[in-house]
Parts: structure tokens; C-alpha cells; sequence
């Protein structure tokens, strides 16, 4: 058979309500079979073609929220905020806890 191109190299995951705690993984892309072997995926079968089936525990494969994109204002307003908390106050004569006198 022919090798399949990277448009047709696909990785599935699967989880059923009777078993929360594991994920059932189809991958034929040689690159995520590489890296869910390095994660500890146990394989549980091949196929002819190259792929391969893995059970991975629900822990080292957890769904989470992508992070929020900042917007440049926003960015500078939280890098002010935390130049002041870091910068000791001048009329109080406060030193900063991390430099030698």
C-alpha cells in the first residue's frame, strides 16, 4: 500500500462514559505515534497499514482551556501593574528584598 500523505495521517481520541478515566487513541501519523509512546501510551494493536492503537490514562492527557490572548493594551497594563508591585517606594526609603544594600 501506499504511503499516505500528511493530509491523511489522522489521530483520533475516544473516551466512553463507562470509562471516564482512560483515553482510546487511533494514530497512523508517525509523529504523535512517536510522541504518545514518549508520553507512556500503552499500544494495544496495529494495523497493516501503520496504524496503531493506544490506551493512555485520562491524567497525562487532559483537556484544558486554551490561554487567553492578550491584547497589547492589555499587555502593558499588567506589566505596569507588576513594576510597581517589584519597584520599592521611594518616599518610604523601602528596599527591594532581593538586592544587597
Amino acid at each position: 500500500m501506499a504511503e499516505q500523505t500528511a493530509a491523511e495521517q489522522e489521530t483520533h481520541a475516544n473516551m466512553t462514559a463507562e470509562d471516564r478515566s482512560t483515553w482510546e487513541l487511533f494514530i497512523d501519523d508517525p509523529v504523535m505515534q512517536r510522541r504518545f509512546e514518549a508520553a507512556g501510551a500503552t499500544l494495544v494493536n496495529t494495523t497493516p497499514q501503520g496504524g496503531k492503537f493506544y490506551t493512555i490514562p485520562y491524567a497525562q492527557f487532559k483537556p484544558r482551556k486554551a490561554r487567553e490572548k492578550l491584547s497589547e493594551e492589555k499587555r502593558y497594563q499588567l506589566s505596569e501593574q507588576l513594576r510597581k508591585v517589584r519597584k520599592p517606594s521611594v518616599e518610604s526609603g523601602a528596599k527591594h528584598p532581593n538586592r544587597a544594600s
